[in-house]
């Protein structure tokens, strides 16, 4: 029987707490960003504003994921939702009028930061919980488009807008956005809500490394994961850093050039994400070999966008670039939906979560560190090679590349 994913109005809901939501995280990001550098004049401050933004995240994920497995997930988006609200209050206690105190909003951030930890997963693990089974591939593609929609929108218009407005009209904005979201997801209804694990009645901690133990016997989880933890390496070569110097010596172009390469990939991404809801059900009869081809793929842009000599080809490259890197997000986030069991999404969406972004923050420090004795070019090369690792290793994974969404879930 087939369902149509626009009559669901749970998804819609979802779906609309996730743009304002998701407009809140953008906001309030690129608003404390732009704000320290400017208050402090110190890149060395304002860079701390990511560790502070990565570690705590890091350290909780595993037991917010066994929490959200736990737990009713809409309770969890709620909760985050209404805890992150008061949050962003918090940062008013830190504005004096010759700057700011930096630690305390150090503090205020990586609690943010804790917040998202939970959110995350919760958003991701119950998307199966209220859309059916045929309509997975249409739902990710929406939630993905939709999501790089909000960053290139937010992080363009997020600094812009706490200048305009000043510090603490931006944060009365920013802090009622994740009232709107926790306020819309209190409709949602979850028909097909996950079954409850007795396992997740121990210990917390018990939780956690069951899930851990599930995920390393999962044959499709597994090899997903560990493949993206070993792409976000050479993910670290897109930072706004990296690329900045890139476009200033190698392209001899402006910061105004980074940021039409950086929209270029955003739009990109939006056009794979809308052709995956119309190619959703190829995609899943193939969602084994779009992973594999995409990492190829990966690696062939990624050394061509190093040879670029103009920001004309770098632009063109990144749009190239963000298409099939979004119709792979659709296909991975919808076979983990799909093989793994209900009640152990959330701690592998946490588990996924954390390992990435400590790599993706330890990558992006060494490249900038690299970047110093070597040519800019170079560091692109060498991230073409590293994801061409990343594609060997998923076209050896049998029960990967094979892979199909429409297919019987893959327990252990």
């Amino acid at each position: 029987m087939r369902h149509r994913l626009k009559k669901n109005s749970n998804f819609w809901l979802l779906w609309s707490a996730q743009v304002i939501s998701g407009i809140g995280d953008m906001l309030y990001s690129a608003g404390i960003m732009v704000n320290v550098y400017l208050f402090t004049g110190s890149a060395l401050q304002t860079a701390m504003i990511m560790v502070a933004n990565t570690l705590p995240a890091f350290i909780i994920s595993p037991f917010a994921g066994a929490m959200v497995d736990r737990y009713n997930r809409k309770t969890v988006l709620i909760v985050m939702d209404l805890l992150r609200f008061l949050l962003v209050f918090l940062l008013l206690l830190f504005v004096q009028e010759d700057g700011f105190q930096i630690y305390g909003l150090y503090v205020v951030v990586a609690a943010l930061s804790m917040a998202s930890a939970f959110y995350r997963p919760a958003k991701m693990a119950i998307i199966p919980s209220i859309v059916y089974a045929d309509n997975l591939g249409q739902a990710n593609s929406l939630l993905i488009g939709t999501n790089q929609a909000i960053m290139a929108i937010g992080f363009g218009v997020g600094g812009l807008l706490t200048l305009w407005l000043g510090f603490e009209v931006f944060v009365y904005i920013n802090a009622t956005t994740f009232l709107l979201s926790a306020a819309i997801s209190y409709f949602i209804e979850m028909p097909f809500a996950q079954a409850p694990d007795e396992r997740t009645q121990s210990s917390l901690l018990k939780s956690v490394t069951q899930g851990y133990q599930d995920l390393r016997r999962h044959k499709i989880a597994y090899p997903l994961v560990v493949m993206e933890i070993i792409e976000f390496f050479p993910h670290g070569i897109w930072t706004a850093a990296i690329l900045l110097a890139f476009v200033e010596k190698e392209l001899n172009g402006t910061a105004d050039d980074w940021g039409f390469i950086t929209a270029a990939y955003f739009g990109g991404m939006l056009s794979g994400a809308i052709m995956a809801t119309f190619a959703h059900q190829r995609i899943n009869q193939r969602a084994g070999q779009i992973i594999v081809i995409n990492a190829f793929i990966t690696s062939v842009l990624t050394v061509a966008f190093g040879l670029s000599g103009s920001v004309f080809w770098a632009i063109i490259i990144c749009v190239i670039f963000g298409f099939p890197n979004s119709i792979r997000d659709v296909a991975q986030d919808t076979l983990l939906q799909i093989s793994v069991p209900q009640n152990l999404l959330g701690r592998v969406y946490a588990f996924r979560s954390m390992f990435t972004n400590i790599v993706f923050m330890i990558a992006g420090v060494f490249f900038a560190w690299l970047a110093d004795f070597i040519a800019v070019r170079y560091i692109y090369y060498i991230g073409g090679f590293i994801y061409l690792l990343t594609a060997f290793y998923a076209l050896s994974n049998k029960a990967l590349r094979e892979s199909k969404i429409d297919a019987p879930a893959v327990i252990v």
